[in-house]
């Protein structure tokens, strides 16, 4: 089962966890709201999620670039920092799967 949490404030964290306590990110949102309508969607509930700000992004671009408003040059520095921000957000991932890591570790290091 699909679940949502807030990991940073402004920011919620949907995934699921295994039965060893190891959590498993599915998706970041800026709202509770967008997290939960994420997580029904998740676990059953199939209705269309609304895009996120990111694939309004994509849309927004696409059609500045179609009607000209925009230049190639332009167009591409922005798919540059869109590109970035992604990277940017699987190494935070990895971060935060480090930092539950250690946290893991601390536990059973206090427990034993």
């Amino acid at each position: 089962m699909y679940v949502y949490q807030m990991v940073l404030t402004g920011q919620w964290s949907v995934g699921f966890y295994e039965p060893d306590g190891t959590y498993h990110e599915d998706s970041v949102h800026r709202s509770h709201e967008d997290a939960a309508q994420r997580t029904h969607y998740l676990n059953g509930e199939r209705r269309q999620p609304e895009p996120n700000d990111l694939d309004m992004a994509r849309v927004d671009l696409k059609a500045a670039n179609n009607e000209g408003m925009i230049d190639l040059a332009t167009l591409g520095t922005l798919q540059a920092i869109g590109h970035a921000i992604l990277g940017l957000a699987d190494e935070i991932r990895a971060i935060r799967k480090e930092l539950h890591e250690i946290a893991e570790c601390q536990a059973i290091q206090a427990a034993g």
